[in-house]
């Protein structure tokens, strides 16, 4: 997917295969029960996802995203 405005979208127990995301807007989006592990969201945008912290596990971040998703963990960063 590149350049795709998912922004609000819902993909729960989502499989997936082969799947890039290049410059998409996942803003407010919810990925549930979605294993992320080797995805590369690095060049998207998401901040407001719903996500469970046990399917992050090897996702592919930025820096900021990583600020983003502390919040999920209730981590506040000096």
């Amino acid at each position: 997917m590149e350049n795709t405005n998912l922004q609000s979208s819902s993909m729960n127990e989502v499989s997936w295969k082969n799947i890039v995301f290049l410059e998409c807007d996942l803003n407010k989006s919810e990925l549930v029960r979605t294993k992320l592990k080797g995805i590369d969201f690095s060049t998207c945008e998401f901040n407001g996802i719903t996500v469970n912290i046990s399917d992050l596990n090897g996702a592919i971040v930025n820096e900021f995203q990583a600020l983003e998703l502390s919040k999920l963990l209730g981590l506040k960063i000096k």
